[in-house]
């Protein structure tokens, strides 16, 4: 961030003495009631204010590990929900989600849990919770065991492909 444009409206010979003033006139303003508005509504992720264009411009330039780095996954994600995965799935399974998600082997359900894991803010301990009494360890196994899959299961690769592609996801 460049700050010589606004310490340059006030007063002082040093930076430090502007940046003082500059403090100040803030906290005037907030003790005033001056910022009735509520900014913090727009702040993505606690990590980016500005523009819709400018939070894409920033979500591309962001690097990270996103498993571990919750704001960053918050950010470089579609807000997603666990219903339109659910649906997404279970139309890619042809099937209703309740008996998708229990057919064995059938990877509706680990395809659910892999989606909303890469593609939405979800931990696994909500994850878990969303399925409704799965434990987190559980979780991270089905995730584990579908990525193994996917190399060599054809079919299970294409319906992915097909969640994704509804779900309009960038991969």
């Amino acid at each position: 961030m460049t700050t010589e444009t606004i310490l340059a409206f006030f007063d002082g010979e040093s930076e430090r003495a502007r940046r003082g003033s500059y403090r100040q006139a803030l906290e005037e303003a907030a003790g005033l009631g001056r910022w009735e508005t509520d900014w913090k509504k727009e702040v993505k992720a606690m990590l980016l204010l500005g523009s819709e264009q400018f939070v894409d411009r920033m979500k591309a330039l962001l690097k990270g590990d996103r498993r571990e780095q919750t704001t960053l996954r918050q950010v470089r994600t579609k807000v997603l929900s666990w219903k339109e995965i659910t649906q997404a799935v279970a139309k890619a399974w042809d099937t209703e989600w309740e008996i998708a998600k229990e057919t064995y082997g059938s990877g509706a359900l680990a395809a659910a849990l892999y989606v909303s894991r890469h593609y939405t803010d979800h931990s696994l301990r909500e994850l878990g919770q969303l399925v409704e009494g799965m434990e987190y360890p559980a979780v991270t196994m089905a995730i584990r065991r579908f990525e193994k899959r996917l190399p060599v299961d054809r079919t299970l690769t294409k319906r992915l492909n097909y969640v994704l592609k509804m779900l309009q996801v960038k991969t």
